[in-house]
């Protein structure tokens, strides 16, 4: 599953994406990018690589905008990583990637945003057929008074089975519109694609300077006419 969770506002600083590698593709593509260093100019990755199948789950965030990692307790059956960022008006966004493996659920508190691959099927969510996972989801949104988003097309496109909408979003107290599922990868999941709308705090840019090329001769040409020169009295 991969998600792109695109930033808006008025200073246009650009989009944050998260990725998580699919499980079901081929094992030594996935080896090759868990082993390999991955980056994006201007962008922090955090990314946390998965014991089974060679997968990883891996938030990438652009880094004008302010946030940190949130550290996760150890959670049983659940891979997940989360980036807190902060908000304007001292409010803060958790917004988490997440692969849940069926036997927990990752709970939630304040402003949240959960995005990715459950293992959970309801026909709430436009699935022909459910499992006990969708059942156990179903009920913790409606009890804990969390929103469920999820698209209107398949994210997930089995060999052997039905596609079903796997790939959903969760969020409490942080309004998320309905998703949708973007056909741009060559595996069996479609990554999904949301916008929201809030005010980040931007982190100033820091000017470095390379004083190992500097033109030491045209600082101290410039230095030398800038400053004025007065006659010398024995």
């Amino acid at each position: 599953m991969e998600c792109k969770f695109r930033v808006h506002q008025e200073s246009r600083v650009g989009p944050v994406f998260t990725r998580q590698q699919n499980r079901h593709s081929s094992h030594q593509r996935n080896q090759n990018f868990t082993q390999s260093q991955f980056s994006i100019p201007g962008c922090t990755t955090v990314r946390s690589d998965r014991n089974q199948f060679s997968g990883v789950v891996m938030p990438i965030i652009n880094n004008k905008i302010r946030h940190d990692q949130y550290y996760l307790p150890n959670l049983t059956g659940l891979e997940a990583t989360a980036i807190c960022l902060y908000l304007q008006n001292h409010r803060r966004l958790l917004f988490v990637l997440v692969y849940l493996l069926p036997t927990s659920i990752l709970p939630l508190t304040d402003s949240v945003i959960l995005v990715g691959d459950r293992n959970s099927k309801h026909a709430a969510w436009h699935n022909k057929s459910g499992n006990r996972n969708g059942r156990i989801l179903l009920s913790y949104c409606v009890n804990k008074d969390i929103t469920l988003s999820y698209p209107d097309q398949p994210t997930h496109f089995p060999h052997n089975s039905t596609p079903s909408v796997l790939d959903i979003t969760l969020s409490k107290r942080c309004p998320t519109p309905k998703p949708q599922a973007v056909p741009t990868l060559s595996s069996d999941h479609n990554p999904i694609v949301f916008k929201i709308l809030f005010h980040p705090l931007i982190t100033k840019p820091v000017t470095l300077y390379d004083y190992k090329h500097a033109n030491w001769s045209l600082f101290r040409t410039s230095l030398e006419l800038s400053i004025p020169s007065f006659p010398y009295n024995q």
